[in-house]
């Protein structure tokens, strides 16, 4: 490519260059590269041992045909450049990025407001008519409560609008005209329950004569709620109302009452006091039914409000977790905690069929369509479910699987819900990319027709004192003995211990490796890469280092085996604007590997605190065996920075953002760093940028809050595409050219996110020799 001499000033180029400075009266190389097509672009001058000396450029857009590159010889920090050989980079290329869907939701869309992504599985159902309605405990962004039609159970259908979100909903129940919702105000300090009612017809909140206003801590107010208790102890744990008698029953389980409303009044008739820890209740005909001290009790409903005749039921079942009756009253089925299956009685309470595996998943984790986890021993405050259709099909709460299963009456599976609550922790096995996890559980995906399926979950015989929501089953690995390994929390938070994932489930090996302080991770190869991560970097800091310790072998228990530590590069000497990784959020991790190039990525991404983040560069290389970065990009935005989302590939640090940086994914020459931005402009944002290992920038993907989508902000909306919150975990996948980036969420699709990125042949790197003068 021919070199142009001359002075030009180019202003238009160098003013949107990543680190721009003023031009002075220095030479100013010109030079010129010429493209076929229009493509995105960015450029950068490097030294000839291959540093970054200055970004000149980043992801704009340039048409076919010749163009010039201006340099004013000013490096990133605004220093001449003049006894140096220098290259200029121009890079090219159109890569594309697709948003793929979800794995583990069985949702009929993958977006809209008909998808399931609550925060919590569903823990309570009821018929009315044709539509079954729902309850999933806590949830944010959207009500913790909707509904469906029985021959359409994958379309969820909202009620009421997302402003009632801030209620967690452990009960609702149902007579003809209206659905009573049971609530617990779960911002407030005080932690009251309350009652509202919503009528079947027409959505509208129900006014009871004695009801009262009340203001939610998320600032929603209701016209008229009935049986308000302040207190944690105060929490419903049963909920049901008569269809052709008048009265309301609450049950709150830690003040061992049960009371008693008016229905159509709200008010208040009887607290019957001298039940223990009493819970679920239903009604048949005039027959109240509830679980009191464990054991299944029926009594009779008095035209008073009053209740007599007490018959205990079934005293077998020593953990009795959930019932529901049938519409008949003849068949009762009831959750057995202790087994972990379901026992259907008749009226006479004889046993009539057992529903699900003995144990559940203690004994092995492979998942069937009758094997329960009727408590997520992780997440125990999700508690499950028995609902009966009227046509005598059963639902399933198997609430560790985060399956809701239907069973026709001949107890075969019928068809299930099934969606993700909040993935705090995911990856993908490296070795074999067809087994991916999100928390304790493992789908085989296909990755290319988007196709999954739920195959193990590894929670039936974990230690529940080494769990960390955000640390479970991190880096699954497949090593060279051809068994699979991950890092599980030590009982002492500060140490990993190695856990083999085996054929009977977890088993924990014994071996503590440390955690933080040196970080350490678990690499596809099987070696441990160390990084001596800081909360603070002083100016002149001395360098911190990478260190490795290599997989030697597998000892006579199939224990891995690695040497002695050995280190692998180390930063230089430290500025507090350098982007070194720091142990400043739980969440954030390095890479797990290394690109094709030998580069070590550094991502600091954690707090936009100005003590604990970079005060100017967010990613950078290091080469494996060298001291210094290669090259520094990802430059911090001022932190009053108040305006768009950058698309140059500056890192956001105004908007407001509290926590800007996400998970950081290396593959091949291929660097990927999010920005998931919690309390971005009071919003939330999913954010990639797509990063070449010669720290130019390729592209950028995703969505933010403030986005517009069909018309409307997509803060405003549910399911938005490519929307996630709170994006903390990820992995990538390299499959026949194209790259998969997977990644976790909060409340938006209720599963793992899938990103394709194609095309990628089409990147091309120009290079424009500059001399010395």
């Amino acid at each position: 490519m021919k070199r142009i001499l001359g002075i030009l000033l180019g202003i238009s180029y160098a003013a949107v260059a990543q680190n721009y400075y003023p031009l002075h009266n220095i030479p100013k190389p010109a030079n010129t590269y010429t493209l076929k097509e229009s493509l995105r672009t960015s450029a950068g001058v490097y030294t000839e041992d291959g540093t970054l000396l200055r970004t000149l450029w980043s992801n704009l857009e340039k048409k076919s045909g010749t163009h010039r590159v201006v340099w004013d010889r000013l490096d990133d920090e605004g220093k001449p450049v003049n006894d140096t050989t220098t290259t200029i980079k121009i890079l090219a290329n159109k890569v594309n990025y697709e948003w793929k869907g979800i794995i583990g939701n069985t949702s009929n869309t993958h977006g809209g407001d008909s998808i399931f992504n609550n925060a919590q599985v569903i823990q309570g159902m009821i018929q009315v008519g044709e539509q079954l309605y729902y309850n999933c405990g806590y949830n944010e962004h959207d009500p913790a409560f909707g509904k469906f039609k029985i021959n359409n159970i994958n379309k969820k259908i909202p009620v009421l609008s997302r402003i009632h979100y801030g209620l967690e909903v452990p009960y609702i129940c149902a007579d003809e005209k209206r659905i009573f919702i049971g609530g617990l105000d779960i911002w407030n300090d005080q932690k009251p329950t309350m009652v509202f009612a919503i009528n079947i017809a027409d959505n509208a909140q129900y006014d009871f004569s004695h009801g009262s206003q009340y203001t939610l801590a998320s600032n929603h107010k209701y016209r008229s709620v009935i049986g308000r208790v302040q207190g944690e102890e105060s929490r419903i744990t049963g909920m049901a109302v008569q269809n052709n008698g008048n009265y309301l029953f609450i049950a709150r389980g830690k003040l061992n009452s049960i009371s008693v409303y008016d229905k159509n009044t709200g008010r208040l008739v009887n607290t019957f006091t001298d039940f223990i820890n009493p819970r679920e209740l239903k009604i048949i005909g005039n027959q109240l039914w509830c679980i009191n001290n464990k054991m299944i009790e029926q009594y009779t409903i008095l035209n008073n409000g009053f209740l007599d005749n007490r018959n205990i039921f079934n005293n077998t079942i020593k953990e009795p977790l959930a019932m529901a009756l049938n519409k008949t009253g003849k068949n009762i089925a009831i959750a057995d905690g202790e087994t972990n299956q379901i026992k259907i009685f008749n009226s006479a309470g004889s046993l009539i069929k057992t529903l699900g595996i003995s144990g559940g998943y203690r004994t092995n984790p492979n998942v069937l369509d009758h094997k329960f986890m009727l408590i997520n021993p992780a997440q125990p405050e999700m508690k499950t479910f028995l609902c009966y259709q009227d046509d005598g099909k059963l639902w399933v709460g198997d609430t560790g699987n985060y399956r809701s299963l239907r069973f026709n009456t001949d107890y075969t599976l019928d068809d299930f819900i099934m969606y993700q609550c909040w993935i705090r922790s995911m990856g993908v096995d490296r070795s074999n990319p067809t087994r991916v996890f999100a928390n304790y559980l493992e789908f085989s995906v296909d990755i290319e027709k988007g196709n999954w399926k739920l195959v193990k979950n590894w929670a039936g015989n974990f230690k529940i004192e080494q769990d960390g929501e955000y640390d479970r089953l991190k880096w699954v690995s497949t090593l060279s003995n051809g068994k699979t390994y991950a890092f599980q929390l030590a009982t002492n938070a500060t140490q990993w211990e190695v856990v083999e994932l085996a054929d009977t489930g977890l088993r924990y090996t014994g071996i503590k490796i440390k955690r933080r302080t040196p970080t350490a991770t678990l690499l596809p190869n099987g070696n441990i890469r160390y990084f001596d991560g800081e909360l603070v970097v002083k100016p002149n800091q001395p360098p911190l280092y990478w260190k490795e310790r290599s997989l030697t072998g597998f000892d006579q228990n199939d224990n891995p085996v690695w040497g002695d530590l050995e280190e692998v590069a180390n930063t230089g000497i430290l500025q507090p604007s350098d982007p070194i990784y720091r142990e400043t959020i739980s969440w954030n991790y390095p890479p797990r590997n290394d690109t094709e190039s030998n580069l070590i990525i550094s991502f600091e991404g954690g707090s936009a605190a100005p003590d604990y983040s970079s005060n100017k560069y967010h990613l950078g290389a290091t080469k494996k065996g060298e001291t210094g970065f290669k090259w520094k990009t990802a430059v911090g935005t001022a932190r009053n920075y108040y305006g768009p989302y950058p698309e140059d590939g500056r890192y956001d640090m105004g908007n407001g953002v509290q926590y800007p940086g996400g998970v950081i994914l290396v593959e091949g020459k291929n660097i990927f760093w999010n920005y998931h931005g919690e309390f971005w402009k009071q919003m939330q944002t999913n954010i990639f940028t797509h990063v070449y290992d010669n720290g130019l920038m390729v592209g950028k993907f995703g969505v933010t809050g403030a986005d517009i989508f069909k018309g409307k902000r997509v803060w405003d909306q549910t399911g938005v595409p490519g929307m996630a919150g709170n994006n903390l975990k990820g992995d990538i996948i390299s499959l026949n050219g194209d790259l998969y980036v997977l990644h976790g969420d909060e409340g938006w699709h209720g599963g793992i996110h899938i990103w394709k990125i194609s095309n990628l042949n089409s990147i091309r790197e120009f290079n424009i020799p500059v001399a010395k003068n």
